[in-house]
């Protein structure tokens, strides 16, 4: 099963506030902040935060980031990941690379057309499975 969260480095507060604001807190079923975990992004632990939370492997997520050093971040630590490049900006030149660049997100779907674009996860195990 596919989950779609927000990881921040904001407070719950701060994040709840901007999402209701943007029209958009319906499309996130849990808002991960950095504040669980006392670390900031681009920590492994902001990260571990993810599959700790859903208790799954760092397979099986994808990590859609606004900022090429998130997208990094993640890719460094083991996630798929996709850049949301709303800036239309030159990749950062760190030590990897995203495995997607988009320009934007005009709806929701896209976030399915981004995960269903990158490398397939591996199959879950079955001690795994519930």
């Amino acid at each position: 099963m596919e989950s779609v969260w927000r990881s921040s480095n904001f407070t719950a507060a701060m994040l709840r506030t901007n999402l209701q604001a943007a029209g958009l807190s319906h499309f996130f079923e849990e808002h991960l902040t950095t504040d669980r975990v006392r670390a900031f992004k681009p920590s492994p632990r902001a990260y571990q935060m993810g599959m700790d939370y859903f208790q799954c492997d760092r397979q099986e997520i994808v990590f859609a980031a606004f900022a090429p050093w998130d997208a990094a971040g993640a890719k460094w630590f083991g996630y798929r990941t996709a850049w949301i490049n709303r800036a239309n900006v030159p990749p950062e030149e760190l030590s990897v690379n995203p495995d997607s660049i988009t320009p934007g997100l005009s709806a929701p779907w896209s976030l399915f057309l981004i995960c269903h674009s990158l490398p397939a996860a591996p199959a879950r195990r079955a001690d795994k499975e519930g």
